[in-house]
């Protein structure tokens, strides 16, 4: 995304995504009323597989909001170069041969009374 044929159609661009950490989220729930005994947050990695570059594409381009920047016109030919690149850079050598995308996944799970 930041190869200098693609960078000018991101000059705009703001993140509207927010990447806060527990101890956030944890002060957010007790402001809006919740007691610390009553949430439980917790940090993991999620593993996505994909079989191929096409299954990779497919996601990425269900989930990107970046890509309302780029012509439409442009699209395929940005998104296999991503594809190509992200495979070079960040996927691991794994036994099935699949394309991996780990992830760090946060849950709140809050537990409520209902007998009041």
């Amino acid at each position: 995304m930041y190869e200098s044929k693609w960078h000018h159609y991101f000059d705009n661009y703001k993140d509207l995504y927010t990447y806060n950490d527990i101890e956030y989220y944890q002060d957010l729930l007790v402001k809006v009323g919740f007691v610390k005994e009553q949430t439980e947050i917790t940090e993991e990695i999620f593993e996505y597989m994909f079989s191929d570059r096409k299954e990779l594409i497919g996601f990425f381009s269900q989930t990107w909001p970046q890509l309302q920047f780029i012509p439409t016109e442009l699209t395929d030919q940005f998104m296999n170069e991503y594809a190509n690149n992200f495979i070079r850079v960040f996927s691991s050598e794994n036994e099935s041969n699949k394309i991996q995308l780990k992830l760090k996944m946060m849950t709140i799970y809050i537990k409520q009374n209902i007998y009041k």
